[in-house]
């Protein structure tokens, strides 16, 4: 990753030290911890030895990540530096847990309604098959 923000001329550091400063902050990173372990996820380490792990691994490539985005102008997304567009970075929603033949609010996904009609103005074309259109 650093020899790609190289070669778009985003300056990095070829030899971080483990403890060098980061963006990404402790309290970012322990709020990504719980929403993992909101999903039930096993860990492997507690959350102290876990950050010692994880910010000497992540010096290696965060300026480069930022600096990529930034070049490339992508959304604000959580955990991934700052942007230049406006807009918050919402935090990433799990979907419903549905099973075949599951009834009750569970069985939707979040906000999802009972089906309605397709407007004609929210159809896409289909191919032209020589069939009449099911729509």
């Amino acid at each position: 990753m650093r020899s790609i923000a190289s070669t778009l001329g985003i300056p990095v550091n070829n030899d971080p030290r483990p403890d060098d400063p980061l963006v990404l902050t402790r309290a970012e990173f322990d709020e990504a911890v719980a929403h993992l372990a909101e999903a039930h996820w096993t860990f492997e380490r507690d959350p102290d030895e876990a950050w010692r792990h994880f910010r000497g691994w992540r010096v290696n490539y965060e300026a480069a990540a930022h600096g990529i985005a930034a070049h490339l102008d992508l959304p604000p997304a959580l955990w991934s530096g700052p942007r230049a567009r406006l807009g918050a970075a919402g935090k990433p929603q799990r979907p419903a847990h549905r099973e075949p033949d599951a009834s009750g609010p569970e069985a939707s996904p979040a906000g999802a309604t009972e089906a309605s009609p397709v407007r004609a103005a929210d159809a896409r074309p289909q191919p032209d098959t020589g069939r009449p259109s099911r729509v």
